[in-house]
């Protein structure tokens, strides 16, 4: 499994931490969401790929605090409430090209295009402890080896 990981690592031409650097040698950037819209508004021509195998789904959410209460919690539910309006969500689907999470957006070209988005077999399940350790024992190896010739 490291050996197949370090290929893989191998074959990619740049790794980010906290968002895309769309760089000029670059072809493929492993990314769909606000930077692709700014960076077609600034003249570029990103667009996503259709895989045989099918896009990967991530989720967003919007968390509340176990033991919120009172002034606090009615303030999180006037955000979330907010947060998931049909003015909001529709600026988020032309603005960001990012998917809807509300069915009251006028279109939804993304979700249009790719029917099967929300199949459960796209989605990456919640990880623990365990798993994240042992994940980034092999990345962090395999972004090692990858580079050593």
């Amino acid at each position: 499994m490291q050996q197949r990981l370090t290929e893989l690592y191998r074959q990619a031409g740049h790794f980010w931490a906290a968002s895309p650097e769309f760089r000029q040698e670059l072809l493929i950037v492993s990314s769909w969401g606000p930077e692709i819209a700014r960076e077609n508004a600034k003249g570029g021509d990103w667009r996503l790929i259709r895989f045989n195998e099918g896009n990967q789904v991530w989720l967003d959410t919007i968390n509340f605090v176990k033991d919120l209460d009172g002034d606090k919690l009615e303030a999180a539910e006037i955000f979330a409430n907010y947060f998931i309006s049909k003015k909001v969500q529709q600026r988020v689907v032309e603005e960001l090209s990012m998917i809807a999470a509300s069915t009251e957006v006028e279109s939804n070209p993304v979700i249009d295009e790719n029917p099967d988005s929300f199949e459960s077999d796209r989605f990456v399940p919640p990880y623990g402890n365990t798993s994240y350790s042992i994940m980034k024992i092999l990345t962090d190896r395999a972004s090692i080896e990858a580079v050593e010739p």
